[in-house]
């Protein structure tokens, strides 16, 4: 199993690497209009996001509008002792190259006070229809999330070129209620049972 997320996450990996920068900001701009307008936005006051990194879908638009939308917006930062917690950011200039050279947040703000009605986008290199993930190896959202899953609604955001067959997935991974592409928006019919993957989705 680990050997093929080895394999996997090294060719997801490459093959959104070849996108190119005007593919990346228009896409990534798609995303997040579609995510603007849809409830699970519009009814959330707290955004769990992250700072994109390399060929990632761009965030830097998205966590700026979060911002002006009048909501709280909750950025990861990865810890001396390797957990991953989310801290409140009022402003951009906030963020500072940390971690593997991704920007987080500084020694200003505050770790997130956790309240309803919260979402998180959740990235990752690779996505299937029956809202699996494979994330990077690391493991740190699959261990944030065991804490917090209850008080979370997870929408991952990816190219379509992310979205493939099957994903290999552990009893530990966590399935998503929303992964949301340039092209679609897939909604899990159950989103309250998040490790049952037998779990079917529909488009919104």
């Amino acid at each position: 199993m680990e050997i093929n997320k080895r394999k996997l996450r090294k060719t997801m990996s490459c093959l959104r690497d070849e996108l190119s920068e005007d593919q990346i900001q228009e896409w990534s701009d798609r995303i997040f209009e579609c995510i603007r307008k849809h409830p699970m936005y519009l009814d959330a006051a707290c955004i769990f996001s992250y700072v994109s990194f390399r060929s990632e879908v761009y965030t830097w638009n998205f966590n700026r509008q979060i911002l002006k939308d009048g909501k709280i917006l909750a950025v990861p930062k990865v810890l001396e002792d390797g957990k991953m917690k989310f801290f409140q950011v009022d402003d951009l200039s906030q963020l500072k190259k940390g971690y593997m050279g991704i920007f987080e947040p500084d020694a200003s703000c505050p770790e997130i006070d956790f309240r309803e009605k919260a979402l998180m986008i959740v990235p990752g290199l690779a996505f299937d229809r029956k809202f699996g993930r494979l994330g990077y190896g690391g493991g740190y959202y699959d261990r944030y999330m065991e804490k917090h899953s209850d008080q979370l609604k997870l929408c991952a955001v990816a190219f379509g070129c992310q979205v493939i067959s099957e994903v290999p997935r552990d009893m530990h991974d966590f399935l998503m209620e929303y992964i949301v592409t340039e092209n679609e928006c897939l909604e899990r019919m159950v989103p309250n049972d998040i490790r049952d993957s037998g779990n079917s989705g529909k488009k919104s």
